[in-house]
């Protein structure tokens, strides 16, 4: 398989679960069993699950169990019978199944053991441990965990649990090479590559070495300065595999890299045709596509569309019309490619039993697709017609894509209201607009159209800013509410880190004040996004002593991370104390699995508040921002 890890993208894991770490049988917690002790593949397991709430408060409980094995992780879900204080439900692992990691959901409340898991491991008739258990639990705690169960990281544990495996099985360090040295580097930053070159070389010299074990050896060895030796393994894999993924991935890169439009279609299309089925196809769609639209070739863009008619990817086919919205031009293709893409969405959610990931519920799979492919589609049609002067039909659509959103997106939240005053429904208008501020999912403009409602349907605007205020206190209301449920305490680690200009800085040096620290990265789009909400926000408390904003920046590979940072501030003229954070030993103290990530540390030097990610809604940042520093100065 193409491994786990490829499932999140980069940043990813779990903590210690309240298990024993010894040999034997697995440790039933005070709330969850399990019989037998020792499962085996292809049996029916019978699971115990005891809430802390009386059961008679709980309508019900399903478990969701994630089986892992060599393959993707797959999600069952289980809906338990009540008995007597207690749980119950069964599951059948079949027989490639190594292990099972478990959390228990009711409405929205999840029970995932403190975001450690409940875990299962599976074994043969012998009573002893399948292969893959601890290798597989390890994959779970490193990649995939924290973003199907919302898991913890714990390098060092899923480090252990790595080096368990090995200690029985290792002829399976081959199978797990890529993910176990990357979870090498994560647990030991400073002293991992004396170890992970030992690795390599010790699993290199193994005969019959497959693909899949070769691959990431080209990776590892060049990451560890391995030249030779990596180009001698890429040369072998050329040679052996020449349909197979290595070199797929080097005919995609050569076409990612080249900046000439003509040579980069030629490379594409060679690249198609030796790869049919590849899934960086639809990748590949997308380069040609904007850079045809971002040169302004749209009858070659349009000819890309007749020349490809499977082309059905919601997202290249959004990206060509949205852009041609952008640019006012052929509005008629754009509109045609709208629905198209619309059509394709439908499609795709009637065929859930082959677009749906197994690791996925349906109901999740669903919403995800509604939100990030057919409200953007939606949205975009709604424009479209709304330029052409059709504000009813524009309304109707932008009210799908706000409910798809879930209303969570300002610029649709928007096209939706200006749609409703175009077409002169006011008093829609005037509730949905009231509902967005409300939500804190309004900007300025809403607020503007907000009033042009409230003036046609009261005949006046005397009393609008009493009812904005109103408004806008629910929101602060309903932030400062989520943020209460979100309050924590727990001592951030320290640290001594040199900002641009060449000081030092530490957090016990900072102590007595509230700290804002925001991980970002000059790649990263949300946090390049989030960043004039930061600015507003740096700017709110300038004047205040007791408030110091942080900006470290991590995960870069540039060779001169201290001018590449330096260039990307002085481009855009941000106000920020940026720290450099060079080794990314900071990012992995804080424990930080995704970009941007906000911490709020209080004066004694407590995290109280943790933030990840970027909703692409300025004033509510900032709001947050502002109420996170309130609630702990």
């Amino acid at each position: 398989m193409n491994r786990l890890h490829l499932l999140i993208s980069a940043v990813l894991v779990i903590s210690l679960l309240l298990f024993s770490c010894g040999e034997g049988v697995q440790e039933s917690t005070e709330n969850f069993a399990f019989s037998p002790d020792k499962p085996v593949p292809g049996e029916t397991v019978t699971l115990t699950y005891m809430p802390e709430t009386q059961t008679s408060e709980i309508p019900d409980i399903t478990m969701q169990a994630y089986l892992y094995s060599k393959d993707w992780p797959v999600l069952e879900e289980v809906s338990l019978q009540s008995k007597e204080n207690k749980w119950e439900g069964e599951i059948t692992p079949n027989p490639e199944t190594r292990g099972i990691l478990i959390q228990f959901t009711s409405g929205k409340i999840v029970d995932n053991n403190n975001r450690r898991g409940y875990w299962i491991p599976l074994y043969n008739k012998e009573g002893n441990m399948v292969p893959g258990a601890e290798a597989g639990l390890a994959e779970g705690y490193e990649f995939w965990g924290p973003s199907l169960m919302d898991l913890e990281r714990d390098h060092k544990t899923a480090l252990s649990k790595f080096q368990k495996e090995f200690s029985t099985h290792p002829e399976l360090k081959s199978e797990f090479l890529g993910e176990y040295l990357q979870t090498l580097k994560n647990a030991a930053p400073e002293n991992w590559k004396e170890q992970a070159l030992n690795d390599l070389n010790e699993v290199s010299s193994r005969e019959n070495l497959d693909e899949e074990t070769l691959n990431p050896m080209v990776f590892w060895y060049r990451e560890l300065g391995e030249e030779d030796r990596a180009e001698e393994i890429a040369v072998m894999l050329r040679e052996k595999y020449p349909e197979g993924g290595f070199v797929e991935g080097e005919q995609f890169d050569e076409v990612y890299q080249e900046k000439d439009l003509d040579k980069k279609m030629e490379l594409a299309r060679k690249f198609q045709e030796r790869f049919p089925e590849s899934e960086r196809l639809d990748t590949l769609h997308y380069l040609i596509v904007r850079d045809l639209i971002g040169q302004g070739k749209i009858q070659e863009m349009k000819a890309y569309f007749e020349n490809h008619p499977g082309l059905v990817d919601s997202n290249v086919i959004n990206l060509a019309a949205s852009r041609l919205l952008e640019q006012d031009k052929y509005p008629d293709l754009a509109l045609r490619l709208a629905e198209q893409g619309i059509s394709a969405v439908r499609e795709q959610l009637n065929r859930p039993e082959k677009e749906k990931p197994s690791y996925m519920t349906e109901e999740a799979w669903r919403e995800r697709i509604e939100k990030y492919n057919m409200a953007p589609l939606l949205d975009t049609k709604g424009q479209l017609l709304l330029d052409q002067g059709e504000a009813d039909k524009a309304a109707d659509d932008l009210e799908k894509a706000v409910a798809y959103s879930q209303a969570e997106r300002p610029d649709i939240n928007r096209h939706y209201g200006e749609a409703l005053i175009r077409a002169g429904r006011y008093e829609k208008a005037l509730e949905q607009l009231s509902g967005f501020v409300q939500k804190g999912t309004a900007g300025p403009e809403i607020r503007g159209m907000l009033k042009t409602a409230y003036e046609e349907e009261k005949g006046s605007a005397e009393d609008f800013s009493a009812y904005l205020e109103e408004l806008e206190e629910i929101a602060r209301e309903r932030i400062r509410a989520e943020l209460k449920e979100e309050i924590m305490e727990e001592p951030a680690p320290d640290f001594i880190l040199e900002d641009l200009g060449g000081n030092q800085v530490s957090l016990s040096g900072l102590s007595g004040k509230t700290l804002v620290i925001d991980f970002w990265a000059t790649w990263c789009g949300p946090c390049i996004s989030s960043f004039p909400a930061m600015k507003r926000a740096v700017k709110k408390f300038k004047d205040d002593s007791s408030v110091e904003f942080l900006f470290i920046n991590s995960w870069q590979q540039e060779e001169n991370k201290k001018e590449n940072a330096q260039n990307f501030i002085n481009k855009h003229d941000y106000p920020f104390h940026v720290l450099l954070d060079v080794n990314d030993e900071v990012i992995t103290s804080f424990g930080v699995r995704g970009i941007p990530t906000k911490f709020v540390v209080d004066k004694n030097g407590n995290i109280r508040f943790k933030s990840v990610g970027y909703s692409g809604n300025e004033d509510k940042a900032v709001q947050k921002i502002s109420l996170m520093i309130e609630m702990v100065k």
